[in-house]
């Protein structure tokens, strides 16, 4: 009589159940506080060394023949998104198909050197096949998106929902598709009392770079992002407390901004208009507690004009034509380094209420009198920084003011 097969030669043990991964533990509002300082942090720096910057410059891509077709992402060269160029510039795509160079942390000459150097390597890349990259703040091109990722698709739900309860126009998706900028990374600086200068400073030039960057014409692109979502876009710092704490403001701005999305797995989906801090008083809001990793994406989702991130993003300025790249960087770094008072004394007394700089910035440019008169009294002093850090810069700084105030002429 055949022996009967075991059940272990037919049916072979399973492998053992992995463990259960642990929640993430919920977010609490002592991790907020501690998450907003590390922003705000001092990094010190070695006796001598060189201011830093980071450039991130955003660019349209136009068919030379025919500027006014949208071009599609599968028209680019291949291998050129999510590539690192020679100079150590990576390449990134927004959702309306802007390319976005992002330059490595270097001094200021070399950071600008080494920027110019991708972005023109890019250009070579682009021409062949008969495409330009445009340097503009807004788009004349309608707003066609190309990225459908999970974060973009929610972020497209959420500010459309936002423009309908409004009732107005849609410059949620106008601002994902049809703009683009150049985000200059400063160092924060190095000791507390030093960040806060720098934090102070950050937000009393940024209306100057709106309006330098747009050749001291109005600003279509900043105008947008003041009608986006203001709770979002507002800035963080009150200019009228210069020696508020940054860190205190920047967590006051990430509990009580709405939350934009909420992941789930790989997926995201549009907040139903809570807060973070009606989030972690209410879990049962999203579904869950929040936890570090949402506090992660939720920062990612506020877009002041100056965000601290470990350093200072100033976001303010437009994107502008290769030629005028280098000038405009080291302008607004130099605003930023220029650590005598002369900025505060210049821009002080343009600040108003705090809101009303930005407004005119964007709607007058350097037509406003009272940001053309703080250009002209900065110049020398802007410049006179630059003789120190970045000596090579000198002409381009000066024939980026010398543009912006006959532009406004």
């Amino acid at each position: 009589m055949p022996v009967p097969a075991s059940p272990t030669a037919l049916h072979p043990p399973r492998p053992p159940e992995p463990p259960p991964q642990a929640s993430p533990p919920p977010l609490h509002g002592d991790d907020v506080a501690a998450f907003a300082g590390r922003a705000v942090a001092p990094c010190p720096r070695p006796p001598g060394a060189l201011p830093r910057l980071g450039v991130e410059a955003e660019w349209f891509v136009h068919d030379a023949a025919d500027p006014g077709r949208t071009v599609a992402l599968t028209e680019l060269p291949d291998g050129l998104v999510g590539s690192t160029l020679p100079a150590g510039s990576r390449v990134t795509v927004e959702p309306g198909g802007q390319l976005e160079v992002s330059g490595p942390c270097l001094p200021v000459a070399a950071a600008v050197a080494a920027l110019t150097a991708d972005v023109a390597l890019v250009a070579g890349l682009l021409a062949p096949l008969g495409l330009a990259l445009h340097g503009a703040g807004l788009d004349d091109r309608p707003p066609v998106q190309q990225l459908a990722t999970p974060r973009y698709a929610a972020m497209r739900a959420a500010f459309a929902a936002c423009d309908a309860a409004r009732g107005g126009p849609e410059p949620g998706r106008t601002m994902m598709c049809r703009t683009a900028s150049l985000q200059l990374n400063v160092d924060a600086g190095t000791t507390p009392g030093q960040v806060r200068r720098r934090w102070h400073r950050a937000h009393l030039v940024g209306p100057l770079l709106v309006a330098l960057s747009a050749g001291g014409r109005p600003s279509p692109r900043w105008q947008v992002w003041q009608r986006l979502d203001p709770a979002r876009t507002r800035p963080t710092h009150d200019i009228a407390t210069p020696d508020a704490d940054p860190a205190a403001e920047w967590e006051r701005q990430l509990l009580t901004t709405p939350v934009l999305l909420v992941r789930e797995g790989d997926e995201c989906h549009a907040g139903s208009g809570f807060t973070l801090a009606d989030w972690l008083a209410r879990p049962e809001l999203a579904g869950r507690p929040a936890t570090l990793a949402d506090l992660e994406l939720h920062a990612t989702t506020l877009f002041p004009p100056v965000r601290p991130r470990g350093w200072l993003e100033l976001r303010p300025a437009d994107a502008v034509p290769a030629a005028h790249l280098p000038g405009l960087a080291a302008v607004g770094t130099a605003l930023v380094e220029t650590d005598t008072g002369a900025v505060e004394d210049a821009l002080t007394p343009t600040a108003g209420d705090g809101a009303t700089p930005w407004v005119d910035a964007a709607r007058r440019g350097l037509a406003e009198p009272a940001l053309r008169g703080a250009l002209r009294q900065l110049t020398g002093p802007l410049l006179a920084t630059l003789q120190d850090a970045a000596p090579d810069l000198l002409p381009a700084a000066a024939g980026v003011v010398a543009d912006a105030l006959e532009g406004a002429a």
